[in-house]
């Protein structure tokens, strides 16, 4: 949770101007002005009027009125203001410990939050003719917001060096199942959410679906409303069916455990001992790591319902594959040939590395890895 230190009377630092645009933000200014004019349900309303969406799955990490107050926008002695020539001055993250007010960030994710409120603040200022806009949906005398939280945190926290208390908005009366998909849109394809937060998307939209149609959506269901790939959809169908309780996603939440895959390959466990210990696994030796784990525990006896099947005295006994541990010249070798037909295996490996086994671990996650990329994509 951010806090903020009480501040004392000072005057501003002169900090670095901010001039360039996240890069994420270009599509939102893309043919703004046609749509303006040409949509008849873009209208201005005040900044006041409109309430963030309890649904949304993208969170403001720091609230609005903490960070008014400490930054004390367009006041004197503030920390973001106009200058002579007319540039706005934002510090970003790393210059807030340098000022006498500090706006004291716990977390990289607040920190990174910080810094896009920054970069859309700046490009709001230096686009004021040609912001996107946002949408709502009426809410009794009040809007609630479907698409442009950070647009609108944005335009509330410097309305007051802009001199507008407005923003431009499109009015939709969908329904709760199309605003929930617009925000899937908006949120979850082009930000980098925590796999929790995709996950309690994900699980709204199934509700409302079912809510609206009358039955549970299917795995095609998902894959036609969300854009997914059907392993992507069959990924989410596992983990919120596994009933995953709450210190499991506190662990998966806290760590940044967001490989989906490897999260729906744990939830295979019924054991929530044996998923706790999977997760674990993740966050001290990695994905690939962790799948092997639930693969030997699904193996064994007792999380296996195959294999406590009794077997008939006429079936054949499996033979005991045997282990070999990789030597140094077959490892070699490997790399040799990794190095002429897919060099990109090899990036980051430390060429000092002797150990076969640490080698060939390697080699194994990154292809693991490359696998992954190609099934999302």
């Amino acid at each position: 949770m951010a806090l903020i230190k009480n501040g004392k009377s000072h005057s501003p630092k002169k900090t670095q101007r901010g001039v360039g645009i996240d890069s994420g933000l270009s599509s939102a200014f893309q043919g703004a002005g046609k749509a303006l004019t040409t949509n008849k349900r873009v209208i201005s309303l005040p900044l006041a009027k409109i309430d963030p969406n309890p649904k949304n799955s993208r969170k403001l990490l720091i609230p609005l009125q903490e960070m008014q107050q400490a930054l004390a926008v367009g006041q004197s002695g503030g920390l973001v203001y106009v200058d002579e020539d007319g540039d706005l001055n934002f510090p970003d993250s790393s210059e807030l410990e340098e000022q006498a007010i500090d706006l004291v960030l716990s977390t990289p994710r607040e920190k990174e939050f910080f810094d896009k409120i920054r970069a859309l603040a700046i490009s709001i200022y230096n686009h004021k003719e040609v912001l996107s806009p946002v949408e709502v949906s009426p809410n009794g005398d009040r809007y609630e917001l479907n698409v442009g939280h950070r647009r609108w945190y944005a335009s509330s926290l410097i309305s007051p060096i802009l001199g507008s208390s407005e923003i431009h908005a499109i009015i939709k009366d969908g329904g709760s199942l199309s605003a929930s998909l617009r925000r899937w849109d908006e949120n979850d394809k082009r930000d980098d959410l925590k796999l929790t937060e995709r996950l309690a998307n994900v699980s709204l939209i199934m509700g409302e679906y079912e809510e609206e149609y009358g039955k549970a959506p299917r795995q095609v269901d998902l894959v036609r409303l969300l854009g997914l790939t059907r392993p992507m959809a069959s990924f989410y169908y596992k983990v919120l069916a596994s009933g995953l309780s709450s210190d499991e996603l506190e662990m998966i939440d806290d760590y940044q455990l967001n490989d989906l895959r490897t999260v729906a390959e744990i939830c295979r466990l019924d054991n929530a001992d044996h998923r706790m210990s999977a997760l674990d696994i993740y966050v001290n030796k990695g994905t690939v790591a962790a799948r092997n784990f639930v693969n030997h525990r699904l193996n064994s006896l007792e999380e296996s319902p195959r294999n406590n099947a009794v077997t008939p005295p006429s079936a054949p006994a499996k033979p005991k594959v045997k282990k070999v541990a990789p030597t140094d010249r077959a490892v070699r070798s490997l790399v040799s040939i990794f190095k002429g037909a897919a060099p990109e295996i090899l990036e980051g490996l430390d060429e000092n590395t002797q150990d076969p086994g640490v080698i060939l671990e390697f080699i194994l996650n990154k292809l693991e890895e490359s696998a992954h990329q190609s099934d999302d994509s």
